[in-house]
């Protein structure tokens, strides 16, 4: 039979490639055309741009809250800017008071190993001389340095007499107890 060469006839005809004119017709439908890609393309760069514009709106909106937020400044005539000197002074007082809460901190720490019975019934009083009085009223009685308390009120013992004690003493010795020729 010879082969069909009526273009109408789509079903029997071929093209030179083996393909036939169906096949054709079937890819180039579903290649777009230059027309439908541009269409998408645009349509992609509305959506971006819908995408961009909600985006500044929220964060104008935002901004807006935030600044209305914000309490108004007394002196307006510098709008938006910072004074400098005035958080400066701030941070000064800060800082001024977080090192005068060491400092008491430290000066009680001190008071508390120093008169520790007087602190601890009156903790409120700092002055070094009442809390020196107020120990001696309730805390432990001072032990005299070089007094022997258990042995009682007789002579000292030579291991526990000062120099000048020592002095004395051996003034008050016979010199020929010391080995010396008078």
């Amino acid at each position: 039979m010879p082969e069909n060469t009526n273009e109408n006839d789509g079903a029997a005809s071929s093209d030179g490639e083996g393909q036939s004119s169906e096949e054709a017709a079937g890819a180039e439908q579903n290649q777009p055309s230059e027309l439908e890609l541009a269409k998408r393309r645009q349509a992609g760069a509305d959506k971006a741009r819908d995408a961009a514009i909600a985006e500044r709106d929220a964060l104008q909106a935002r901004l807006d809250a935030a600044l209305s937020a914000k309490p108004p400044k007394k002196d307006d005539d510098g709008a938006g800017t910072v004074d400098i000197e005035a958080v400066k002074r701030e941070l000064r007082a800060e800082f001024e008071a977080e090192l005068a809460n060491k400092t008491k901190a430290q000066e009680a720490k001190f008071l508390d190993a120093q008169f520790p019975e007087a602190r601890k019934r009156f903790p409120e009083v700092t002055d070094p001389v009442k809390l020196t009085e107020l120990e001696t009223l309730f805390g432990e009685a001072p032990k005299p340095v070089g007094n022997n308390a258990a042995k009682g009120s007789g002579q000292k013992n030579i291991e526990d007499m000062t120099s000048k004690e020592l002095q004395a003493y051996m003034k008050g010795l016979d010199p020929s107890t010391l080995g010396l020729r008078s």
